[in-house]
């Protein structure tokens, strides 16, 4: 991921932030509590990123079929696949319309159509795209029928729609399942933080009460660190079923992280 300006700006303006809880709230209970913050709001405009960019590739691969649809229509009734293209590029395809564009533009003035293709192929940047482009480098190159190879393209992108699609339905119920699990496991670590601990701490012993201040700090440490790894690798296992991609799943470990961090360091305050 290209870092951006605003990246820079919001991990200078969590720079100052930190300092001034260093300078406010150290020593206090709020300390972790607004680190913890501090350090999401520097994260936020990474996940952002992240969620426009997967809605980003998934529209450029949608605008892709449509895309080729147009091309096969063009070209079946006789026109060349150099003029198609001008002609086509006029129509708005979304977040793939820059590069249709731009590949027109490049035909146009005279760059020949598989270097233009090479060109698209490589800002795209989509292994779907990418692997249906080469097909139609190689029909041009060899001469072949083109309309066939774009008609195998959309064949190929199709079926790769459709295959994503039922996926993505037939785990749906598994990502729902995912995320109450983990919610069932932190409600468990809530409790037991919340409930569990300070009992035991007030069983009076020989040797005056069953834990001190010290021990519960250490278990509420281990149960914190328990809770973010878990929510960590739930939201990775989430996203590489749901969605395919392990990248993906870090939408949903920055989410399941965040609800951890603020319950957990609520009942802290509460305590």
């Amino acid at each position: 991921m290209k870092l951006k300006r605003y990246h820079y700006i919001t991990f200078l303006f969590c720079v100052l932030l930190i300092i001034a809880n260093f300078i406010l709230f150290f020593n206090t209970r709020f300390f972790f509590f607004l680190f913890g913050i501090i350090i999401l709001i520097g994260v936020f405009p990474f996940f952002v990123d992240l969620i426009f960019t997967t809605e980003k590739e998934r529209e450029k691969e949608e605008m892709f079929f449509e895309f080729l649809n147009d091309l096969k229509e063009s070209v079946s009734i006789g026109i060349p696949i150099s003029r198609s293209i001008v002609n086509i590029s006029k129509r708005d395809y979304g977040a793939l319309t820059h590069h249709v564009r731009k590949l027109a533009n490049q035909i146009t003035i005279g760059i020949p159509l598989s270097q233009a293709f090479d060109v698209f192929k490589e800002e795209v940047n989509n292994k779907i795209i990418s692997r249906s482009v080469e097909l139609m480098i190689q029909a041009e190159k060899a001469g072949g029928n083109i309309e066939s190879i774009i008609e195998a393209c959309l064949r190929n992108v199709s079926e790769i729609r459709e295959v994503n699609k039922k996926r993505q339905v037939a785990v749906h119920g598994m990502i729902i399942q995912g995320y109450i699990i983990f919610l069932i496991f932190l409600v468990i670590m809530l409790v037991i933080q919340l409930k569990l601990i300070p009992m035991l701490a007030s069983i009076p012993t020989s040797e005056g009460y069953g834990l001190s201040l010290q021990n519960i700090n250490s278990i509420n440490n281990i149960i914190f660190i328990l809770v973010m790894v878990q929510g960590f690798f739930s939201g990775i296992i989430i996203g590489k079923l749901g969605e395919g991609k392990i990248l993906r799943g870090l939408k949903h470990s920055f989410i399941l992280m965040t609800i951890s961090f603020i319950l957990l360091q609520i009942s802290n305050l509460l305590k």
